[in-house]
């Protein structure tokens, strides 16, 4: 099944009424706001290309048309940078169980 780049099947992990008294959403008003708002925090990131992973990392840097994650493994090793288009992301997620898990490992 085909999946348009506006549309969502479903919400994973619904944490919004949490999330949002917990931010400014004026602060959130696109990706690349939202990404500079989250430059300090483990960000999980989903792309259109492949809906079934996604990689967890922090900003490393951004320009206006794309950035660099600073990667992160499941044991809370950096890994590497990888650099996404703003276009390619399908999907934002912070301040998750998962990341919180990451940032609570001892390295």
């Amino acid at each position: 099944v085909s999946q348009s780049r506006y549309e969502y099947t479903e919400l994973k992990n619904d944490n919004k009424d949490k999330l949002i008294s917990s931010i400014r959403v004026e602060d959130f008003k696109d990706l690349k706001s939202a990404l500079s708002n989250l430059a300090e925090e483990l960000i999980s990131i989903f792309t259109y290309e492949d809906n079934e992973s996604f990689f967890v990392g922090k900003i490393e840097k951004m320009n206006e048309n794309s950035f660099v994650l600073k990667l992160i493994n499941e044991d809370s090793e950096w890994i590497g940078s990888q650099e996404f288009e703003f276009d390619e992301i399908s999907y934002l997620g912070f301040r998750t169980v998962y990341e919180y898990e990451l940032t609570q490992k001892d390295v």
